[in-house]
Order: structure tokens, then C-alpha cells, then sequence
């Protein structure tokens, strides 16, 4: 089914669609778990690309995680938010001719890609060594929390871990309050787009020389990654990393930058002009901050300031803003953004009917392809749902996977413990 957004909105101009989806006869093979490696093989099988799934008989972990403490039906949202245009088997690497198996099907893919911690792949015999061997052009690709080298290789790997460590979530919030993580996994998120762009580049090289190669990333590198700005500033500038007072912002701007409490909600004002605030605003004495550096070595004052001011408006102050070209915004909830007027109308929402948990809401990809747009063909797969089918296309016998069946290396289905 393709992707339906509930607007008829066109952000790109529809142009005749090909035939071939854009990643058709990109093959992978993915033992990637949570939000890390499946966002990232999602993006890839929107646009083509076939998505195998490896997941142990009773599924793979985030199967069980509880929204809230419940799940739709037998399964986790995120799961399904996150698994969409993939097929599962259910293959127990650990049980008799269960590695054996995998590196079978290994030899009829493009690419593998796994998050377990550093050496796992390796022990299974399912590392870029030994499988090269197999297949010269394999690519092999390998994500971790901290990477292959250094003090913390062995330690979990987890996103609020990393967001502590990559220096975040001590940027984040007031100055007399604790540091604040992100709601949103940041580290896995971030993570999983560069190792969405880790295996095209890959793919595309060996398309052009016909080698594949040993791709390694990790959570933290990547989260050091996105903070170029602030990180290159620190490294040649220095100075002092504080968190502001007063109002939530960023260690790195001065005022009026922050999120203000209004009597019916918050505002966001981004950087803007003192000047421009204080006639808005009828708070004359806020010009003299523009002058000197005092914007931002005084910021605590200015916001202040403006605090005072906006906690006597409502919502409504932000059309007076925004007709005087304020860069400023309503602060939503979730759910508020979710039926937001300008989301509504980006058609990244979608419905479709699934035979399981009836109809289901997801989020679509946020590029729009003028000739090649993504599609949703399949739904997130059931437990070892094409087991059978995926052996047999990859050159099993009948009496290979009938084998495999009976000693319980391959199962076709499976219900995992819900998780709070």
C-alpha cells in the first residue's frame, strides 16, 4: 500500500513515477535492536530496498516495551513505528545450524548490519573477516554505543547514557536546575540517520568499484557529531559552557534566546533583536541590552525582563510577534504538534489498515522523492513471519528448513513477554 497522507498536500511536484523503486535489488540482512539499527534499515526498505530481519524465537527485545504500560494488541507501538517494509525470520543463531544458516543467507545480501556491543558479530562468525571470505563485495556494517577502542567499549551502551557522556544533556535547561536529557532518544536517532547514510555511501561505492567494506560508527561519535557548532566554538574560542538563568535556553546565546511561560502555555523566541522586543513588548529598558556584549553577559536580567512582560499575555502574542517578523513559536505538547496545522499539512502522518490491530496511524519519511517516493508495501512483520520464505528464495531445500524447523533453529512464530 502506499503511503497515504491524510492531506492532499504535494510538497514535491508529482512528476511520472518509475517503476523501480529507487533501492530495488539492495538485499540486507539486519540484526540491528531498538531504535539505532531499525530506524535506519526502515528508511532504506521505504524506498526499496529488501529488509531482512533477524530476530530470536521469541522476537526481538522491543517487541515487549509497553507504551504507558500497554501495547497495541501483542505488540510494542515502537516496534511498529519503527519496522515497517521488512520481513522477519526467527532464527536461534546460538542452536544447532542456527549461525551456520545466518552466514548462508549473508552470502545473499548486500549488506549486513548488526548494534550488538563490539566482538558479538565476530564470535558468530558473522564478522566482516569471515564473511568476506564468503563474499568478496560484502558490506559489513557495525554500530555500537561508544565504539571499538578506548575505555568504554565494554560498558552499555544506552541513549540517556550517551547523552550524559556527549556533554547534552549538562547544555540543557536552566543553570539551577539538574541537567536535562532530551525526551526524544537523540543518540539513537541521530545514530541511526548516519547509518542510514553509512550504508548508501557504502552501497554506492561498491556499485562504482565493486568492494565492499568494514563500516563502523557508534552513538557517541555521532552525538559529538551534531554538536559541530558549539563543539568547534568551544575548541578554538573556549570560554565558559553555562547553562543560562531565569528561562530555559542554551549555554550559547544571549538573551532574548529561550522558552517563556505566558498564562496559557510557553513561547519560544529564538535570537532576535533587543531592540525590536522592547517596543513590542513596552519595556524601554530592555534596548540598552543590545549594546556592549550585555545580551549575553547580562542575559539573565534581559530575560528577566521579558520574562515579566510576557507572563501578564496569552498565546495571542505571538501574532503581534510574528507580524513584526519575531522569530518566535507557540510551544506545543506531542500531541499538539501531531495535529498541528503546518504537520496536517506536510502529509507525514499516514494511515493504514492492518489486518491484526485494525487501523494504524505512522509516521511517513520526511523526503518527498518527485519520481521514486517512498511506499509502505508491508506492514511490520510478525514474529518469523517469512521464515520459510526467506530460506527458500536464498537456496534452502525443503528438507534443510524442515530440518532446521524441528530442532527449533527456525520458528515461524512466537509471542514475546510484554516489557514496561
Amino acid at each position: 500500500m502506499r503511503i497515504a497522507p491524510k492531506t492532499a498536500h504535494e510538497p514535491v511536484p508529482p512528476l511520472e513515477m518509475e517503476t523501480e523503486k529507487a533501492l530495488a535489488g539492495m538485499r540486507v540482512l539486519d540484526f540491528t535492536q531498538m531504535k539505532f539499527g531499525p530506524f535506519a534499515t526502515q528508511i532504506l526498505g521505504d524506498v526499496g530496498a529488501d529488509i531482512i530481519k533477524v530476530e530470536k524465537p521469541s522476537g526481538e527485545w522491543e517487541r515487549g516495551l509497553t507504551y504507558q504500560g500497554t501495547l497495541v494488541g501483542d505488540v510494542s507501538p515502537f516496534f511498529l513505528a519503527m519496522n515497517r517494509n521488512k520481513r522477519s525470520i526467527a532464527l536461534d543463531l546460538k542452536a544447532p545450524g542456527g549461525a551456520e544458516t545466518a552466514r548462508r543467507l549473508a552470502q545473499t545480501c548486500d549488506v549486513v548490519v548488526s548494534n550488538f556491543r563490539p566482538g558479538v558479530m565476530d564470535r558468530l562468525g558473522m564478522g566482516y573477516e569471515a564473511l568476506s571470505q564468503l563474499k568478496p563485495d560484502i558490506i559489513v556494517v557495525e554500530g555500537s554505543g561508544w565504539g571499538f577502542a578506548g575505555p568504554y567499549v565494554d560498558r552499555p551502551g544506552q541513549d540517556l547514557l550517551v547523552q550524559a557522556v556527549a556533554g547534552v544533556a549538562a547544555s540543557t535547561g536552566m543553570a539551577d536546575l539538574p541537567p536535562i536529557p532530551t525526551a526524544l532518544s537523540i543518540a539513537d536517532t541521530f545514530g541511526a540517520l548516519y547509518m542510514a547514510i553509512a550504508i548508501l555511501v557504502a552501497y554506492a561505492y561498491r556499485m562504482r568499484t565493486g568492494q565492499g567494506q568494514l563500516v563502523r560508527l557508534n552513538l557517541l561519535d555521532s552525538l559529538i557529531a551534531v554538536q559541530c557548532e558549539e563543539a568547534v566554538a568551544w575548541l578554538n574560542l573556549g570560554g565558559l559552557v553555562e547553562r543560562p538563568q531565569g528561562v530555559p535556553g542554551a549555554p550559547w546565546h544571549g538573551a532574548p534566546f529561550g522558552v517563556y511561560r505566558l498564562r496559557d502555555g510557553y513561547l519560544a523566541v529564538a535570537m532576535n533583536d533587543l531592540g525590536v522586543l522592547a517596543r513590542i513588548l513596552d519595556v524601554p529598558e530592555l534596548a540598552a541590552y543590545r549594546e556592549g556584549g550585555r545580551a549575553f553577559s547580562e542575559r539573565a536580567a534581559a530575560t528577566a525582563l521579558i520574562q515579566g512582560r510576557l507572563a501578564e499575555c496569552d498565546l495571542s502574542m505571538l501574532d503581534i510577534l510574528l507580524a513584526d517578523d519575531v522569530w518566535a513559536a507557540k510551544v506545543n505538547t506531542l500531541p499538539e504538534a501531531l495535529t498541528d496545522p503546518q504537520v496536517a499539512a506536510s502529509g507525514m502522518i499516514f494511515e493504514v489498515e492492518d489486518p491484526r490491530y485494525g487501523t494504524m496511524a505512522l509516521i511517513g519519511q520526511p523526503i518527498r522523492f518527485a519520481r521514486s517516493p517512498a511506499v509502505c508495501d508491508r506492514l511490520a512483520p510478525s514474529i518469523g513471519q517469512q521464515s520459510v520464505e526467506i530460506l527458500t528464495e536464498s537456496g534452502f531445500s525443503e528438507e534443510e528448513i524442515a530440518a532446521l524447523q524441528q530442532t527449533g533453529t527456525i520458528v515461524d512464530g512466537g509471542r514475546p513477554a510484554a516489557r514496561g
